[in-house]
């Protein structure tokens, strides 16, 4: 069995409303059982809801200002509540070649500027490069990608 509650599944965790939560189980013909769970999600009645899965509401990354850049560029993004947060910068073939930040945050607002240097410390030659926001907390750990580009 999963011992899994849906306040720690990062998924469903209104435990206010528990008695809309219905289970549906049914004998299947294995001798075993067949269960399913329908969950109604409360949406405007205008307008687009922009979901963003992989962060589950725990930051918003912004695009990196300016961006291209050839000196200096900013990240700015927003913690849900105190996490700790990596920022690591790719290159095209994927490989790793910066970690700008590996710290615990508070909840709020958050910048870090960068130079465009790798973690050797010399400057990273003028193409595209990926930038990768991750947090982790007690509701579990996400990430996201941007890109960037170095004039």
């Amino acid at each position: 069995q999963n011992t899994l509650v849906n306040s720690a599944d990062n998924v469903f965790s209104d435990t206010t409303n528990t008695q809309y939560e219905l289970l549906n189980i049914a004998a299947n013909t294995s001798g075993g059982y067949d269960a399913s769970l329908t969950i109604g999600v409360d949406v405007p009645v205008t307008g687009v809801i922009n979901l963003t899965p992989e962060t589950a509401g725990q930051f918003v990354l912004n695009q990196n200002y300016p961006n291209p850049f050839n000196t200096t560029t900013t990240f700015s993004f927003w913690l849900a509540e105190a996490s700790t947060v990596w920022i690591d910068i790719f290159d095209v073939m994927g490989k790793k070649v910066a970690q700008l930040l590996n710290i615990e945050l508070g909840a709020g607002n958050n910048k870090i500027e960068w130079d465009g240097r790798n973690s050797d410390g010399a400057r990273l030659p003028a193409g595209n490069y990926a930038y990768q926001l991750n947090v982790e907390n007690q509701n579990g750990k996400h990430g996201q990608v941007k890109v960037l580009t170095i004039n």
